[in-house]
């Protein structure tokens, strides 16, 4: 189920701008946050098929951090499950960071209580 939610959510992560009265697609920079390789190569080949930059992938806080300073992506796109380490924790460490930061959240996960605490 998890690859059929990206998929579907592909054509959602194209970035636009209104110019002119027309849309037209801006390249961004994102930063792949997920513990599963196999998931971060499909979103990474999803996000080069609609013309994006990767800026880096990363499979914990620690390395979504390191990644987020020394990249500055655009958007972040972020797993909440990260097997040790919490996408609660790294979408905070993200914020405080950066509290502009952009993060789509990419998850399997339809509990009411997990879409209210990420909506605070």
């Amino acid at each position: 189920m998890k690859i059929a939610a990206v998929r579907q959510s592909a054509a959602a992560l194209a970035l636009t701008a209104r110019l002119r009265g027309g849309y037209t697609t801006r390249v961004a920079k994102v930063l792949v946050v997920d513990d599963s390789s196999i998931m971060r190569a499909m979103i990474a080949d999803f996000l080069n098929m609609s013309g994006h930059e990767i800026a880096g992938e990363a499979e914990s806080l620690a390395s979504a951090l390191a990644v987020y300073r020394a990249q500055k992506p655009d958007l972040v796109t972020l797993d909440l499950s990260l097997g040790e380490d919490d996408g609660f924790a790294v979408l905070a460490a993200l914020r405080r960071t950066d509290p502009r930061a952009r993060v789509l959240i990419i998850s399997a996960n339809t509990q009411q209580e997990v879409y209210d605490e990420l909506m605070k």
